[in-house]
């Protein structure tokens, strides 16, 4: 599913006739990269996420946080 982001980008942008090829090029090369940064902040944002909302629910203490991170 990586691509389908410059895909929907592509056809996003299809439709403004200023923007021309190779910066559509250039912006595939970087699309790449861009993925990977986007899925390694969702995946560290969910498990940030789920740490605050156990703690927030009073299902982790800090103790057994600790304990399991050591």
């Amino acid at each position: 599913m990586q691509g389908a982001s410059f895909i929907a980008l592509v056809a996003t942008l299809s439709v403004i006739p200023t923007i021309p090829v190779a910066g559509m090029a250039l912006i595939l090369g970087i699309d790449r990269f861009m993925s990977m940064f986007r899925g390694l902040v969702n995946m560290i944002g969910n498990g940030v996420a789920t740490l605050i909302v156990a703690r927030w629910e009073n299902e982790l203490s800090r103790e057994a946080l600790r304990s399991r991170l050591a």
